[in-house]
């Protein structure tokens, strides 16, 4: 029998990661789109700015910011999703099976935040793959193309050499990511944005041969006991310590529940598998 902790999630883990802080910049001429990165400063010794990285870390490890849990994160990509005018649906009801037929003290709350629900009109296109055929560059290809610069404008001109210093093994390397190219590269099949238009909180990331390694870490709710606050958490160190994407692997009761807590409080690729 599964032991469900009815907990709903009050707070988890946020603050700076130790050793860095978090920016954000814009990509040339779009100052609506702000990309998070993180700097590392260097020892003053080194007489060298701040190392930039990537980050997965989203909203928790800004200190701008007020994680409400209930309310889920702020919304990254709902202005891009609404003007490319979808149409609003009505979910379907939740079943008792779809929370493993858990009731009463052992039935998890569903998450408060319930943004509308879209879906493509017929014949409109909806995935990064369709406009990227279609020839079109969206706000998550300028995203993610500035996303895996990490700051290469101010060393563009060393790129060359950079790249000429590794082994490439059959991979086309640019030595600057362009919109251009991450359209480029999603038309022919070879890279993804994962976007679902009903995760507007989602912070664009692409995965693909020629873009930075992409780390996908698991999570899951036990068939022993598990919490909401417990799910939650462990989304939260998944992409503080760097985790590009989450799958849910969930064996316990109340999965829709609780993934609804999830998902409402993910910047990252969120996936599951059914069980």
């Amino acid at each position: 029998m599964n032991e469900i902790t009815k907990t709903a999630p009050a707070q988890v883990t946020t603050g700076p990661i130790i050793g860095s802080h978090k920016i954000y910049t814009s990509p040339e001429g779009r100052p609506d789109i702000r990309v998070p990165f993180r700097e590392i400063p260097l020892d003053p010794s080194a007489n060298e700015l701040p190392f930039r990285v990537y980050d997965t870390s989203g909203p928790y490890t800004d200190t701008g910011i007020t994680i409400d849990l209930e309310a889920g994160l702020p919304s990254v990509r709902g202005e891009w999703i609404a003007k490319r005018g979808f149409a609003t649906v009505t979910p379907r009801a939740v079943k008792p099976e779809d929370n493993g037929f858990a009731t009463g003290a052992a039935l998890v709350a569903p998450c408060p935040a319930t943004p509308q629900i879209f879906a493509a009109n017929p014949g409109q296109m909806v995935t990064q793959y369709e406009f990227a055929r279609a020839g079109i560059i969206t706000e998550e290809m300028i995203y993610v193309a500035h996303r895996e610069n990490l700051g290469r404008a101010a060393a563009h001109d060393k790129a060359a050499e950079r790249i000429a210093d590794g082994e490439s093994f059959g991979a086309e390397l640019p030595e600057f990511v362009t919109p251009e190219f991450v359209r480029s590269e999603i038309a022919r099949g070879r890279a993804i944005i994962p976007a679902n238009i009903n995760h507007p909180e989602l912070e664009p990331v692409i995965i693909g041969r020629n873009f930075l390694v992409k780390i996908n870490a698991n999570i899951g709710n036990s068939a022993v006991t598990s919490s909401a606050a417990e799910e939650v958490e462990k989304l939260v160190w998944a992409i503080r310590w760097g985790g590009d994407t989450v799958m849910d692997l969930s064996t316990g009761r109340n999965n829709h529940n609780i993934r609804s807590r999830i998902l409402r409080n993910t910047p990252v690729p969120h996936g599951t598998e059914p069980n």
